[in-house]
């Protein structure tokens, strides 16, 4: 039981904290404790996973219990960061460029974003000023009316009356600037002119907010704009540049390292500002957990609770209570966490998910059991739904555990040809995944058979699926050696989404990545919203089937 709270602690979900979409990160290895960061994953986390990104299993029954929570810690990287006095990031600029800065600082003050950045502009036409360019970087991120990719921004001055928020929502202005910080900045480095603090704090900014919008879909990989944020930030702050969020961000790259002791001094670091956020508060919570102060951790989540306001972060906040719970062996207290995620997010099934991923994680097939089918019943017999759950107990290491739900889902949707269709495939995939010998299959030809017929009126016409139930038959030729059927006519289109079951209604987010069967493939689908790093793939690898007409 102690490997399990080695495996849960592992992988406590610093997704849940942040805004926008979470996607995965995974690396291989079970050492250090390693949450992702909040632009990361949006589907929960999956139990098995060794990766140092991924919560394991949960906490040992109360039977177990030897040392209190609070007793044991956890071993950790000796703390090595220096924090030091704050500085006025814009006090050592030269005085020909405080004289821009106090113009363009009135300009603001007015509205006239556009002009301001004819004044940076103009200032420097070919690259050679640090300070000019960490003050458009700035201009550009507060602002703009719209962007392409943050490499392109438009401004307008704004008519007396109408706000920057208002005017975004409009998308008026024209002039488009192209306006590439990071290209510019290498230049500047090329032509050996030194950076300054002050640049290094907006590259931060700049990047982050990269990352957060555009992951996977940028001009640079995902994991060259973290290391990149991750050293302008360091030196931001070397230099005595930084503010509370500046240090939460750097924090997180150092609990995605298991690095709890150096994250801890930036996190202390950042409150001692002032009115930490939700989220700084939610990552101090997460070095207890990682340092094994269970207690300290779940109490630092209620108390942040008790003032988040925010939907979103509460959700997240909520998810991670339940994980501090069940690491602390506060059993009763697990489930209280997820009825109230439930109430606050009523229509979503993000609550539901995230229980099942938490039960599976603790052995606790029962629960597990009822909170799946719980997520049908409230939500249909989504695929998007259906895939996240499967791929739960397939990365739990037990995708035979699977069988029982796929089972009762398929018997109670057999006059839904759409959810006939989903069910059948995916218990075809995971008896095929699951077999030992062929007479485990002895079954599976005819519910391909029915699965098929059911298609062919939810579906007809549509090759992804007929594709993805002639690939299943495939591999179940080779298992009993019988005559293979014909190939499909087509290769399955893997960007289509999954069959959406006409009442399904549970948001997509990031898409689960599926296992391999033995050579078959069973429709992968786009998982729903939920609160944790999707895991390295283990589960089922399939095509994509199409949304319901």
């Amino acid at each position: 039981m102690k490997s399990s709270l080695r495996r849960l602690v592992a992988g406590l979900p610093l997704a849940l904290l942040c805004a926008g979409a979470i996607v995965a990160q995974t690396s291989t290895g079970t050492a250090a404790p390693a949450p992702t960061t909040q632009a990361q994953s949006t589907a929960p986390t999956q139990p098995e996973a060794t990766a140092p990104t991924q919560p394991g299993a949960a906490a040992p029954a109360q039977s177990e219990a030897a040392p209190s929570a609070q007793s044991e810690a956890a071993p950790v990287a000796p703390a090595s960061l220096v924090v030091p006095p704050r500085v006025d990031p814009w006090a050592g600029a030269p005085a020909g460029e405080k004289k821009v800065f106090a113009e363009v600082d009135d300009l603001v003050a007015q509205g006239k974003w556009k002009s301001a950045w004819a004044v940076l502009a103009a200032a420097d036409t070919v690259n050679g000023d640090p300070w000019i360019l960490a003050r458009s970087i700035a201009l550009a991120l507060d602002g703009h009316v719209d962007t392409k990719e943050h490499l392109a921004f438009t401004f307008v001055d704004l008519a007396a009356g109408t706000t920057l928020e208002a005017a975004r929502k409009a998308a008026v202005g024209a002039g488009e600037v192209a306006f590439d910080p990071l290209a510019l900045a290498d230049a500047q480095a090329t032509a050996k002119i030194a950076p300054v603090p002050a640049l290094d704090f907006e590259l931060g900014r700049y990047l982050g907010e990269v990352a957060m919008l555009y992951q996977g879909s940028w001009r640079l990989p995902s994991q060259q704009i973290a290391a990149r944020e991750s050293e302008v930030r360091a030196s931001a702050r070397a230099g005595g540049v930084y503010d509370a969020e500046s240090l939460r961000a750097e924090a997180e790259t150092y609990l995605d390292r298991g690095d709890a002791a150096n994250a801890e001094i930036l996190v202390v670091a950042g409150e001692s500002l002032g009115d930490p956020s939700p989220r700084l508060r939610y990552d101090h919570a997460i070095v207890f957990l990682m340092q094994k102060k269970y207690d300290d951790g779940l109490a630092m989540i209620d108390a942040t609770l008790a003032v988040d306001k925010d939907p979103a972060s509460r959700s997240n906040g909520l998810s991670l209570a339940a994980q501090a719970a069940a690491l602390a062996g506060k059993d009763d207290k697990v489930q209280a966490y997820i009825d109230q995620a439930e109430i606050e997010q009523a229509d979503s099934p993000r609550p539901l998910l995230f229980g099942h991923y938490l039960y599976v994680a603790k052995g606790e097939e029962d629960k597990a059991n009822a909170m799946a089918d719980k997520a049908i019943e409230r939500f249909g017999a989504n695929p998007q739904i259906i895939s996240t759950l499967v791929k739960t107990w397939f990365d739990a290491g037990d995708p035979a555990a699977s069988l029982p739900f796929l089972t009762r889902g398929l018997a109670a949707h057999e006059t839904d040809d759409a959810a006939a269709t989903v069910f059948g495939i995916y218990k075809a995939m995971v008896i095929l995944r699951t077999a030992a010998s062929p007479d485990d299959v002895k079954d599976v030809g005819a519910l391909l058979d029915a699965t098929s017929a059911h298609a062919e009126k939810a579906f007809p016409g549509r090759k992804e699926i007929s594709n993805a139930i002639d690939q299943l038959r495939l591999g179940l030729a080779q298992m009993t050696g019988a005559p293979a059927p014909m190939p499909p006519p087509t290769a399955p289109n893997p960007d289509t989404v999954a069959p959406t079951a006409p009442e399904a209604t549970a948001p997509a987010a990031t898409a689960p990545a599926p296992a391999t069967v033995p050579e078959a493939t069973a429709p992968a689908a786009t998982a729903p919203a939920a609160t944790a790093p999707v895991p390295a793939a283990t589960a089922p690898t399939a095509p994509a089937a199409p949304t319901s007409p």
